[in-house]
């Protein structure tokens, strides 16, 4: 009977060396990478002032170049025309920065932008076509661009 007790206490001892060995399982291991770009950001340079105007009773139209720097050329139509003092007509200028290759889209607005007079707020300009130095975009529309390096 003694024997017996060691033989059996000898086949758990060997069972659970069994057990543990096959618990120990397969390892695999797996790299993690990540690309880390800069933010996309867009910075203002200038505001659009379409300078000074005069005007009369008709519509008109007034086009400003889409250009960098001070007094772009100004193109009027109807009753609208160029006085002598010309103002501080300027483009509009935007700055995107961001890793080579992003993806940006600048959406224009879907409703018409009115610019009223300081004073006589029955006096209203409207604003409602834009011209990029690339093309000429609606209100509503999406102008998409990829930064370059």
């Amino acid at each position: 009977m003694k024997n017996l007790f060691k033989v059996f206490a000898l086949a758990i001892i060997l069972a659970g060396f069994a057990a543990s060995a096959s618990a120990q399982g397969v390892t695999i291991n797996s790299t993690a990478s990540a690309r880390i770009v800069q933010t996309i950001t867009m910075t203002k340079q200038y505001d659009l002032h379409f300078g000074d105007l005069a005007v009369t009773t008709l519509a008109g139209t007034c086009v400003l170049t889409a250009m960098a720097g001070p007094a772009p050329t100004r193109t009027v139509t109807g009753g609208v025309t160029l006085p002598a003092s010309i103002g501080t007509p300027r483009a509009a200028q935007f700055t995107v920065t961001g890793a080579e290759g992003q993806n940006y889209i600048i959406t224009i607005p879907p409703d018409d932008l009115i610019i009223t007079h300081e004073t006589d707020l029955t006096k209203t300009m409207i604003v409602n076509t834009y011209t990029t130095n690339q093309t000429v975009i609606t209100p509503g529309t999406k102008w998409r661009g990829t930064l370059t390096g």
